[in-house]
């Protein structure tokens, strides 16, 4: 028998199985791989352990306690690839499974995005290859193979923080999640779905967008709607740029005009040679570069939703609070010890960095790194107050004045937006702006919401965007004999409940009495058809091959599935492979899905054995005519349904 992490004692059984569709439960696409091992031993998972963090340093290694025996070695490699992915910025909050256990061997599906599954299985394999390899020549190239895996895996991140966090509201909510081209993602199916681009959706004009991307255009726009913005003008060159700095008066604002999240931003410019530095960082970002009137004032974003406040945030600048004891270095040490400072994409905050600008700010306050700040007094090292470059943001919702609240909505409704963040600048957030003044200094069209002070706001918003539970009543009939019997059957039971149904046949897919497509294709592929079309409010399919063994699902989740018989095509079947033994195999892909009623037809040769070991849903047998079975299914599944409608079998 295999020593506990021993070379021999672990292997990949086979290639790793990619889905580009749902299987077994999952509520992401997934890879299915089979490992033959023996239990790990704490200087195996340490090794491993110690591999991920060098090319991940964020990662969270998953808690151990003392001897791990084979299934939670499993366990513990299945929580280590999740993490990984988490870390990496890919927004994937469900763990694998184990699918079947031996003494020596196991089957394993783990959930992952369908473009990263490529190098996932890179991940995967390279780290079976390390627990191979350790001690051996070989680990050095494994280790290295693993490194460039996870690279890989990295790549496919989401670009920005505001994915992976909706993402995680819909998973938690229990919403259908779809990765779409381009980095975008589908929340529900069908006519219950919704798309979300980071922030923004998919009733976002074009135009507020393409305005408020533009901080010319935004100002202008906003300054003819009455509302106060501060003097500014564009600037193509150094010269220019000093030129409207002498005109407007120190201090300016030097900044990209088309780019948001303070990237280039430098405010509180005093002097020419400010100018200077500050137009060649900004240079490097944009061709197109601002000069603003610098407004003295506190900076706030003030996040609008169809046209409400829904939350308000002060962003402090990057700086430091004296102590009476520690030096300014000393406090910076203590500033970017916050674990939730860092510098990647997805930290919460970011690290305050020691450069020319901090050193600029401290020399003019008459300070040095090594200074003593007294007690409370406030050392600011940022110009710009933006949480990108070492600001702290603070809640202050329930602090804003109406009058703030107002002038905030009136922003986001000048450029018509209905996700936005708007900056302000003004003395108090708690004072009306109409006796203190306050300047809209930006509108940001796709704003972050944040992690920080706003973790709470993605959940509400996609409430409000997705109806219900996103989903729609959605059946699967497995292999019947003449399918077109039982979808004709099912889809005129769900019409006359008032029901838009689209159908996968082996003759089409079909929504109401148009085709989309004529021909035979496959439940996945017509599935997706119809989970991506708005005019369809239920769906039903038709299984009759083992394609699905292939695909998997199109829907992670569907609400009936009927079993009516075993006609299925299949090249295994030509092959000679037992035909109990795919069908089971594709039941235990399919079960685990289906989470509302199981109806078994009596003649239709599956046997009810071990049916309700694989799925959540009640189990029925049913015989008789087929509009019978038909009609006693769909009224089972209202009463099975909480409010008893099927209607409202998805909560509102």
């Amino acid at each position: 028998m295999n020593k506990p992490g021993s070379k021999a004692g672990w292997r990949l059984l086979g290639q790793v199985q990619g889905y580009p569709g749902y299987i077994h439960g999952c509520r992401y696409p997934a890879l299915v791989l089979s490992l033959e091992g023996a239990a790990l031993s704490r200087s195996a998972c340490d090794q491993l352990s110690a591999c991920l963090l060098e090319a991940c340093p964020i990662w969270a290694r998953p808690a151990t306690s003392g001897t791990m025996d084979w299934r939670q070695s499993v366990e513990w490699l299945l929580s280590a690839w999740q993490a990984l992915q988490a870390a990496l910025g890919l927004p994937v909050f469900e763990t694998g499974r184990i699918l079947g256990l031996t003494h020596t061997q196991v089957r394993c599906v783990v959930p992952t995005l369908g473009a990263a599954q490529r190098a996932l299985a890179g991940v995967i394999q390279s780290s079976i290859a390390c627990l191979s390899s350790f001690g051996d020549a070989g680990k050095q190239e494994a280790i290295k193979r693993l490194h460039h895996s996870i690279k890989l895996l990295g790549s496919h991140g989401a670009k920005g923080s505001n994915v992976p966090r909706f993402v995680k509201a819909a998973y938690d909510l229990g919403f259908p999640i779809r990765e779409l081209p381009g980095g975008a993602y589908q929340y529900g199916v069908a006519q219950r779905a919704r798309w979300l681009d980071s922030s923004f959706t998919d009733v976002t004009p074009n135009i507020s967008a393409k305005l408020a991307r533009s901080k010319v255009w935004a100002s202008d726009l906003l300054k003819r709607a009455g509302l106060p913005v501060p003097a500014h003008q564009l600037t193509n060159n150094e010269d220019a740029a000093l030129k409207v700095a002498h005109r407007l008066g120190y201090p300016v604002v030097v900044k990209p005009a088309d780019l948001d999240g303070g990237v280039g931003v430098a405010a509180g410019l005093e002097t020419d040679e400010e100018v200077r530095q500050a137009f060649a960082v900004a240079q490097k970002h944009s061709k197109r570069i601002l000069v603003e009137k610098h407004v003295e004032g506190r900076d706030y974003r003030v996040t609008v939703f169809n046209g409400q406040v829904i939350w308000a945030i002060e962003r402090i600048p990057g700086g430091v609070r004296g102590d009476g004891q520690h030096t300014i270095a000393q406090l910076v040490a203590q500033f970017n010890a916050d674990p939730r400072r860092g510098t990647g994409t997805h930290s919460p905050l970011k690290v305050l960095v020691w450069d020319e600008e901090a050193k600029q700010l401290l020399q003019r306050q008459g300070l040095t790194e090594q200074s003593v700040p007294a007690t409370g007094l406030f050392v600011r090292l940022r110009r710009a107050a933006n949480v990108a470059s070492g600001g702290t943001p603070a809640a202050v919702f329930e602090q804003i004045h109406p009058d703030n609240a107002r002038l905030a909505e009136r922003a986001a409704e000048a450029l018509r937006l209905d996700l936005a963040g708007i900056d302000l600048l003004i003395p108090d957030i708690a004072i009306s702006w109409r006796g203190t003044g306050a300047f809209i200094c930006e509108v940001n069209g796709q704003p972050n919401l944040g992690q920080t002070t706003a973790a709470h706001l993605y959940a509400p918003i996609l409430k409000q965007l997705v109806p219900g539970s996103g989903r729609v009543p959605t059946f699967v009939i497995f292999g019947a004999a003449e399918p077109s019997v039982w979808l004709g059957a099912i889809s005129v039971t769900l019409a006359t409940q008032g029901f838009r149904v689209g159908t996968v046949s082996p003759q089409g897919v079909k929504v109401g009495d148009e085709w989309l497509t004529a021909g035979a294709v496959s439940a996945y592929a017509g599935g997706q058809m119809l989970a991506l079309n708005r005019s369809v409010d239920a769906v039903v399919l038709a299984i009759n091959d083992d394609g699905f063994l292939r695909t998997g699902l199109p829907m992670d989740r569907y609400d009936g599935l009927i079993l009516a018989g075993i006609h299925l095509q299949s090249n295994r079947a030509r092959e000679g492979q037992n035909q109990e033994r795919w069908v089971g195999a594709i039941l235990k892909g399919l079960l685990p899905a289906c989470d509302g009623l199981v109806i078994n037809y009596k003649d239709g040769g599956v046997s009810t054995q071990a049916l309700a070991n694989h799925t959540t849903a009640r189990c029925h047998t049913l015989g008789g005519e087929v509009v019978e079975v038909v009609n006693e299914a769909v009224q089972l599944a209202i009463r099975a349904s909480e409010l008893g409608r099927l209607q409202t079998f998805w909560p509102s």
